[in-house]
């Protein structure tokens, strides 16, 4: 009977060490995602129908590519802080302001993020559920800049290559609102944006331990 306990208290001081190694080997670790690549999915209109009182259909932007790179750090195992910046080439329709066709924009956005990871063992596939704030600027062809506050929340899944490679697959929300100045004077009412984008990525940690 004693031999068997100490064969099962063995096992569990085993278990435990070993879990504890492997999850020592992220904290403190820097990882690097550069370049990514999102497919960005807008699912609202960025004018609504009728916003400027003639009539006038609504408008969004179109789907469109989005790069961009993210750092992350990891202060414990499970929990870490992201710094991410995007840019993406797009389009609006332009129907809702009387021209024919789209003109071009472009999006611009620096972010910082909480992630925590369902997974304390870097050399095994886990989830990561992020979220943070961040700025967003929108910019036309024929008009003016328009930055302002957004908030993302992402789910992810972070798959192990090799010893400091892995492959970062995130599906993100980016929340923002946007509304227009009218030539009469006053403003449109604000619309709550939703951005969706789906992320793929090469991650490197930069000092595996």
């Amino acid at each position: 009977m004693n031999k068997i306990y100490t064969f099962l208290l063995a096992g569990v001081f085993t278990t435990f060490a070993v879990q504890s190694s492997s999850a020592q080997n992220q904290e403190g670790q820097w990882d690097l995602m550069i370049p990514s690549v999102s497919a960005l999915m807008p699912l609202s209109n960025v004018v609504d129908a009728n916003a400027f009182g003639t009539g006038t259909p609504s408008g969004g932007h179109e789907f469109s590519a989005m790069f961009g790179g993210r750092l992350t750090y990891w202060f414990i195992p499970e929990m870490g802080a992201e710094l991410e910046l995007l840019f993406a080439p797009s389009a609006l329709e332009t129907d809702p302001f009387g021209l024919p066709g789209t003109v071009d924009a472009q999006f611009f956005s620096l972010n910082a993020r909480l992630v925590y990871a369902f997974g304390s063992d870097s050399n095994k596939p886990y989830f990561l559920l992020t979220g943070g704030l961040g700025l967003w600027a929108t910019n036309y062809e024929d008009y003016d800049m328009t930055t302002g506050g957004m908030g993302v929340v992402a789910l992810g899944l972070r798959i192990p290559m090799d010893n400091a490679l892995s492959i970062r697959i995130d599906l993100s929300d980016y929340m923002t609102t946007t509304n227009w100045e009218l030539a009469s004077g006053g403003e449109t009412d604000k619309i709550l944006q939703h951005d969706l984008a789906l992320t793929v990525g090469l991650s490197i940690t930069l000092n595996k331990k």
